[in-house]
């Protein structure tokens, strides 16, 4: 193919046109990039200086809590704040401990103030009173007596003032002088010792409860429990054996309150095949008996 001149020309003007036209491009995209650039520096600039001037003021308030901590007033303040904190938690235990004392207290059962006044306003000339205690709803009170009869006229002037609802003579045992006390000494010793029961309540409750004596105890029966007047009799008969499903266990020994009886007095019970008392307070008798022993073959031929 022959080009002449003129189309070389054309060439060369097309070429150019299409370089200035790029280039134009070229220089709008960088213009708009170069801004954009300027735009970002411009609020990160601004947004640095922002923080700068936040973390100088935090750094002034720092500074000058700093300066405050160090005074001697505020350290002084400091201390006694700690010290006080210390006691205010001290003081706050101490009112929870007088709070569930003072709970305590109010649950518990006390005696009027009337009823030493009763038993304090005409005691007999003959006798002297040495002690009184009060717990559940019984008065007990001890003393000395010229007599025999005292003890039992107080007991009945209690009665009359309708502050008990029985009284019951617990016992008026006679002490005899020791040959070698003085006459002074022996007209001390030489008296009667009365121990009376006042009882406040009504009624009270008695617990009977039939237990095999082994460790732990087993239950042998339901526990039966009667309430009584204050002064009635109670007891349970047919105490010395027990069968329950085809075997016979045998009485071993008796707790009353949770306190074992005397030799004597366990014996005394086992013969009149009873246990007896007088409802004076709340009472709870265990029954321990004892499994048969078991016979082997061997042995029964």
């Amino acid at each position: 193919m022959n080009l002449s001149k003129g189309d070389f020309n054309k060439k060369d003007m097309n070429f150019f046109s299409e370089f200035s036209s790029s280039g134009i491009r070229n220089a709008r995209i960088l213009t708009a990039s170069l801004i954009i650039f300027i735009i970002f520096a411009i609020f990160g600039f601004g947004f640095f200086l922002v923080i700068k001037v936040q973390t100088a003021g935090v750094q002034r308030q720092i500074d000058t809590i700093t300066q405050e901590l160090k005074d001697e007033d505020n350290l002084s303040a400091i201390v006694d704040f700690e010290t006080l904190s210390v006691e205010v938690n001290q003081l706050r235990d101490y009112v929870y401990v007088l709070t569930d004392l003072s709970y305590r207290l109010n649950s518990l059962p006390f005696a009027e103030s009337k009823v030493l006044d009763t038993l304090t306003e005409e005691i007999p000339y003959e006798l002297s009173l040495t002690s009184v205690s009060y717990k559940d709803g019984v008065v007990v009170f001890s003393g000395t007596s010229d007599n025999y009869q005292a003890p039992l006229d107080y007991a009945a002037l209690l009665q009359s003032k309708n502050l008990f609802t029985y009284v019951h003579v617990n016992s008026i045992p006679y002490t005899s002088p020791d040959a070698t006390l003085t006459e002074e000494e022996a007209l001390v010793v030489n008296r009667y010792q009365f121990q009376l029961t006042g009882m406040l309540e009504s009624t009270y409750s008695v617990k009977f409860t039939r237990l095999l004596n082994t460790d732990p105890k087993i239950s042998l029966s339901v526990p039966i429990i009667r309430d009584y007047k204050a002064g009635e009799s109670y007891g349970e008969t047919n105490i010395s054996t027990y069968t329950q499903d085809g075997v016979t266990y045998s009485l071993e020994k008796i707790s009353i309150n949770g306190e074992f009886i005397s030799e004597s007095a366990f014996n005394e019970m086992i013969s009149s095949d009873s246990v007896t008392g007088i409802a004076s307070t709340n009472v709870e008798i265990e029954l321990l008996y004892k499994a048969p022993e078991v016979v082997t073959e061997q042995e029964g031929k």
